[in-house]
């Protein structure tokens, strides 16, 4: 039988957090980390690591949202710089939002390796059912950094941008209850996938199997 085809969509690599607690742009961190015991694996700068999961979704487009001067130039991925500047990443789904070609968005965050692309494969096909954004959600709080947004939803989040608001949890709930988006509820070991790097301890104490059984 023959894969599904989704309608055309734009994937988003979040790439221009300031990654302070790590203290070094974590873009450039090299992953998977090598760990006593275990074979080695070949690694790769962070950035490229994030955006082979979203290339395994076959996206029309792909996208980086950050400084244009990142660890990625030169990359051969149209780079979007945040406008305005220093609103976090909320600044940088709205830029996002902007400036892809296609109405709906795959978003993942740079800071998120253990991320799977057919889970992502699994929230397209739900906002492909729905006709509506997909947003992960565990314990009342959403998952907004490996989501797929629509285009419609730009208007709201300017709004919250220019009421100097860039709060992404009370986007996403704005969306939800705006009835243009869905939430779903994240299951079993699903929470595992969202763990993200936010200091060094955190690279020697998380690992993943070989490349290619992330990009399942």
């Amino acid at each position: 039988m023959p894969t599904r085809r989704f309608p055309p969509f734009s994937a988003v690599l979040l790439a221009g957090g300031r990654s302070r607690r790590m203290g070094t742009d974590k873009a450039t961190l090299l992953w998977p980390p090598h760990v006593a015991g275990f074979p080695r694996f070949r690694q790769v700068p962070l950035w490229q690591w994030q955006l082979d999961i979203l290339r395994a979704l076959r996206p029309s487009e792909l996208l980086i949202s950050g400084p244009a001067n990142g660890a990625y130039a030169g990359c051969g991925v149209r780079i979007l710089p945040d406008e305005p500047e220093g609103m976090g990443p909320l600044g940088g789904i709205v830029t996002a939002l902007t400036q892809a070609a296609c109405d709906r968005v795959v978003v993942l965050a740079v800071d998120m390796p253990q991320m799977q692309s057919r889970f992502l494969r699994g929230l397209l096909r739900e906002a492909d059912a729905q006709g509506q954004g997909i947003f992960p959600r565990q314990n009342g709080r959403f998952e907004p950094l490996a989501a797929v947004y629509g285009k419609d939803l730009l208007d709201l989040a300017v709004s919250q941008l220019e009421a100097g608001d860039a709060s992404l949890q009370r986007f996403l709930e704005r969306c939800v209850v705006s009835g243009r988006a869905q939430p779903r509820e994240l299951l079993g070991d699903e929470p595992a996938l969202f763990t993200n790097l936010n200091s060094p301890t955190d690279i020697f104490t998380r690992r993943r199997g070989e490349r290619g059984e992330l990009l399942m």
